[in-house]
């Protein structure tokens, strides 16, 4: 059985010396499964970063489960093999029948309080990979009052993960590889992909001295030109 105890099963808050103000708020959730309308959110992964992507605050936790939990996970065997080659259904079995856990209502509750306190009063971007489509359903069927407090467009590392890969053939790093779905690891790693591609993007602007589309490939036209050796 994998090591159950290789992250504490409780809510952990971390917050930066950096300023902000916040700008996206990437997260990652494990589920119990895929419908926003039966299954629950089991474990939070929060990291709030600014416009430039340096991190603000991070929040982690699992969220208390009850039997009906873990019924829904036993019932799914994707879902279960998952959670038990991460330790994750180990954690959450001995979690039933304790209160060391917040409830999701609390989680979330939380999350709003550093929204609140390192925003600047307008609405935020979500940030992560498969957020639009995965974890932007479960917070706007399960959390509304955190959706209420997001932009209607999110920063789906995901999505530019799978247009590199159309277009080249290849991926811009092999940064996916190491997900094991748990909630903050996967964040952590989403968000340094994010950067990866920032970092791209300000770098093509900086070298070809513009962001247009015709400043940027006559930049590479010119660099295609240039004689080897």
């Amino acid at each position: 059985m994998p090591d159950a105890a290789h992250r504490p099963s409780m809510d952990i808050e971390k917050r930066s010396t950096v300023s902000g103000p916040l700008a996206y708020l990437f997260t990652d959730f494990e589920c119990t499964g895929l419908d926003e309308h039966v299954d629950e959110i089991v474990e939070i992964g929060i990291i709030g970063v600014d416009e430039d992507l340096s991190e603000l605050f991070s929040y982690t936790t699992l969220i208390q489960p009850n039997a009906r939990t873990i019924e829904r996970i036993e019932s799914q065997p994707i879902v279960l093999a998952m959670m038990e080659a991460n330790g994750l259904i180990y954690e959450l079995r001995e979690a039933v029948g304790g209160n060391d856990l917040p409830d999701l209502a609390t989680a979330v509750s939380r999350i709003n309080e550093l929204i609140d306190t390192f925003g600047a009063g307008g609405r935020v971007t979500l940030g992560g990979s498969g957020v639009a489509t995965y974890d932007y359903t479960f917070i706007k069927a399960q959390a509304p009052e955190l959706a209420a407090k997001l932009t209607y467009w999110c920063n789906d590392v995901g999505d530019s993960r799978r247009r590199w890969r159309a277009a080249t053939g290849g991926d811009l790093v092999p940064i996916d590889a190491g997900k094991n779905h748990r909630a903050f690891e996967d964040v952590t790693i989403h968000l340094e992909e994010a950067r990866y591609y920032r970092a791209l993007f300000q770098k093509m602007t900086e070298v070809f001295g513009g962001s247009d589309f015709e400043t940027v490939m006559a930049g590479l036209e010119s660099v295609e030109k240039v004689p080897a050796g």
